[in-house]
C-alpha cells in the first residue's frame, strides 16, 4: 500500500496521454482540485481544471496558480459573480510575484470579456472604481506594468464595452447608494438618451457642453459629447467646434469629418489647413472640402517655405516653432506623408482650376 502512485502523478511526457485519459474519468470535485494543484504535468492539470465546477476552487486556482494556461482555463469555467470578483480584485503581492509581468492584465481582460449580462458588467465597473486606489498601489511591486495605473487595461476594456443599458444600471446603483453621478464623468457621458439622463437627474445643458468643448484637451471628450447633441444643438455649438478644430486638437478622422460638417465658411477651412499640428487624414479631408483655389495655393506655398516634417500620431510633440508644420501619421517612419498631402492639394487645385 502506498507503493503505487496515481496515473495523474506521472512526470513523464511519454505517459501524458494516459494520465489525461485517467483524469477524464474523474468526477469528484475535490479530487479534480487536488489534481489541478499537484499534478506534475501542465496538460494533466489543465484537463482537471477544465472538468471542475467548484467555483471557490476555480477562483483560488485563477488567483494563485503561476501557470498562465491553468489560470485562463479556470477563468473560463467561472460563473459571472466570480468573474466580476476576479476582474475587479485588488491583487496580492504574492499573486503579482507568481505571474509573469503583463499576464494578470490579460487574465482580467479575459474575465471581463466573458461577462455577458448588463447587471454583472455594471457591477464590475463599480468594483473597479471602488478598488482603483488598491490596484494603483499594486503597481508599485512591478512599476513597468501598465495595467494597474490610473486606468488599467481591464477598466478601459469595461468602459469600451459598456453601452447605455450598463451605464444606466451603474448610475442607478450609484444614486441608490447616496452618491452622485458627475455629468462630465464617464457614467454621465455614456448615458446617451435624453430620457435616461432626465430620469437619473443628469443634465448636460448647452452651457456645460460648450465649457467642456473649450476646456477639455482630449479629443476623446468630444468623441463622447458630440453624438449626444441634436442637429440644432450642434449648429449652436459650431463656433466652439470651429475653434476646437482650429486649435489643432488631436481628433480621430471619423470625428473630424463629422465635426466639419457643422463648420461654416471656407475661411475656417483655410485656417484649419494652416494650423499645427494636423493629422494626415484630416488634412486630406480638409483639402477635399476647400473650394477656394487661393487657399490651396497659400497652403502649398507654406509647405514649400516652412520646415515640414512628420511625427507619429500616438505621441503628441512639443509645441513647434513658428517655422515648422507638423503632419501626424500612424507610422513613425512614414516620411512620405508630406508628399501625399502636397499631391492631394495639387490635385484638388487642378480640379478647381478646371
Amino acid at each position: 500500500m502506498g507503493l503505487f502512485k496515481p496515473v495523474w502523478m506521472t512526470d513523464k511526457q511519454g505517459k501524458k496521454n494516459k494520465a489525461v485519459a485517467a483524469v477524464q474519468k474523474v468526477t469528484d470535485q475535490a479530487q479534480l482540485a487536488k489534481i489541478a494543484r499537484e499534478a506534475p504535468l501542465g496538460e494533466v492539470r489543465a484537463k482537471a481544471v477544465s472538468r471542475m465546477t467548484d467555483q471557490v476552487a476555480l477562483y483560488d486556482i485563477a488567483t494563485t496558480d503561476g501557470y498562465f494556461v491553468i489560470r485562463q482555463t479556470a477563468i473560463r469555467r467561472m460563473d459571472e459573480a466570480h468573474l466580476v470578483r476576479f476582474a475587479g480584485k485588488v491583487p496580492t503581492q504574492e499573486y503579482i510575484r507568481t505571474c509573469r509581468p503583463g499576464n494578470p492584465e490579460e487574465d482580467e481582460v479575459l474575465a471581463a470579456s466573458l461577462i455577458t449580462s448588463s447587471e454583472a458588467l455594471a457591477d464590475l465597473y463599480l468594483l473597479l472604481k471602488e478598488n482603483r486606489y488598491g490596484r494603483m498601489h499594486a503597481k508599485d511591486v512591478y512599476p513597468h506594468w501598465s495595467g494597474y495605473g490610473p486606468k488599467g487595461k481591464c477598466e478601459a476594456a469595461v468602459e469600451e464595452r459598456m453601452g447605455e443599458a450598463e451605464s444606466a444600471i451603474a448610475a442607478c446603483k450609484v444614486l441608490a447608494g447616496g452618491g452622485t453621478v458627475d455629468p462630465t464623468g464617464f457614467l454621465g457621458t455614456r448615458i446617451l438618451s435624453p430620457e435616461l439622463r432626465r430620469e437619473l437627474g443628469i443634465d448636460l445643458n448647452k452651457a456645460e457642453l460648450t465649457a467642456m468643448f473649450k476646456e477639455k484637451p482630449s479629443g476623446d471628450v468630444a468623441k463622447v459629447l458630440w453624438p449626444m447633441l441634436d442637429c440644432d444643438e450642434k449648429r449652436d455649438l459650431q463656433r466652439e467646434a470651429t475653434q476646437y478644430l482650429c486649435d489643432g486638437r488631436m481628433l480621430s478622422s471619423k470625428l473630424f469629418a463629422e465635426l466639419i460638417d457643422y463648420i461654416d465658411g471656407q475661411a475656417n477651412y483655410k485656417e484649419m489647413l494652416m494650423t499645427n499640428p494636423n493629422h494626415e487624414r484630416n488634412l486630406m479631408t480638409l483639402i477635399e472640402r476647400v473650394s477656394d483655389p487661393a487657399a490651396l495655393r497659400e497652403f502649398l506655398a507654406m509647405l514649400d517655405e516652412r520646415d515640414v516634417y512628420t511625427k507619429p500620431a500616438i505621441t503628441p510633440p512639443p509645441r513647434p516653432a513658428d517655422n515648422n508644420f507638423i503632419i501626424h501619421t500612424r507610422d513613425h517612419h512614414d516620411f512620405r506623408a508630406v508628399g501625399r498631402v502636397r499631391q492631394a492639394a495639387e490635385r484638388r487645385l487642378r480640379e478647381l482650376d478646371g
